[in-house]
């Protein structure tokens, strides 16, 4: 129970965080680039109680470890590698989404939002986290409902 409670409670914090950020600093070209303000300590939690969360989730645990890694290389002082991970994470949340065989649609939006980045990173970035917390938010809830009806 609180386990699952804790769950929805990171991915309203996820999905949020992003405006929050942007409301208080102002819009930046990135998420990341949110490491260099004041707002570093709502990056750094957001990342880890995500991180924590997708680790407890089949075939969701590379993401995990390479969302830790997002947060523990910072932009500024690892670039290289910082960009390397979080391309790296968005790209196998595609494909852990992808094995699941259940809800695939998401992934077309996932690659609008893949798109989206083009245009404007911070866009493609939130539209495509916010793809991701709406996923797990249902997946959640269909095994929910396959749980209670079974």
């Amino acid at each position: 129970m609180i386990a699952n409670i804790l769950k929805w409670v990171t991915i309203a914090t996820t999905i949020l965080s992003p405006f929050i950020m942007i409301a208080w600093i102002g819009e930046m070209q990135s998420i990341s680039a949110y490491w260099n303000t004041l707002a570093q300590p709502l990056f750094i939690f957001t990342n880890a109680t995500t991180s924590y969360f997708l680790f407890t989730i089949h075939h969701w645990k590379l993401p995990a470890v390479l969302l830790l890694l997002v947060t523990a290389f910072s932009v500024t002082m690892y670039p290289i590698l910082h960009n390397i991970f979080a391309v790296s994470f968005f790209i196998i949340c595609f494909w852990s989404m992808w094995q699941l065989h259940r809800f695939r649609w998401y992934l077309i939006l996932y690659i609008l939002a893949g798109a989206l980045t083009i245009y404007k990173l911070l866009y493609g970035e939130i539209l495509a986290i916010t793809i991701i917390c709406i996923y797990h938010a249902h997946v959640m809830l269909y095994v929910n409902f396959l749980k209670k009806n079974h």
